[in-house]
């Protein structure tokens, strides 16, 4: 269902097209990834990472495309995280979900479509709520 057409107001605010990208968010994790997070994810670290990664994509600039590094990322880790965090980029790689951003090996990353963070995110969001 578009969300525009669930909306009953005649004008668009930013609250409006915010809760819109949200759904959108949502919709396209659920359709695409988390079917691949339950067939080939079942690490609770794992799940941890990627969550973290959705808040760190939300809190940055908007304007700015957003990627990260290891070395810096593992900053927001807790030590059990920081320990797969080598294997948990590799297995992220091998889904697609995240690749390389300029040099191979460079360490730095971006996601393949910033839809999957803003999932991330909403699904750390609703874990929180429970």
């Amino acid at each position: 269902m578009e969300f525009f057409w669930v909306n009953e107001k005649t004008i668009i605010d930013t609250k409006i097209a915010l809760r819109g990208i949200l759904r959108a968010g949502e919709e396209i994790g659920l359709k695409y990834l988390k079917p691949a997070l339950d067939n080939s994810i079942k690490s609770d670290k794992y799940l941890d990472i990627f969550d973290k990664l959705g808040i760190d994509f939300v809190e940055h600039n908007i304007e700015e495309d957003y990627s990260f590094r290891k070395r810096d990322f593992k900053d927001k880790l807790n030590d059990d995280e920081i320990k797969v965090f080598g294997d948990f980029l590799i297995r992220a790689r091998s889904l697609n979900i995240i690749e390389f951003t300029g040099a191979t090996r460079s360490g730095h990353y971006k996601f393949t479509n910033n839809l999957y963070p803003l999932y991330f995110f909403i699904r750390s969001s609703t874990r929180n709520e429970s």
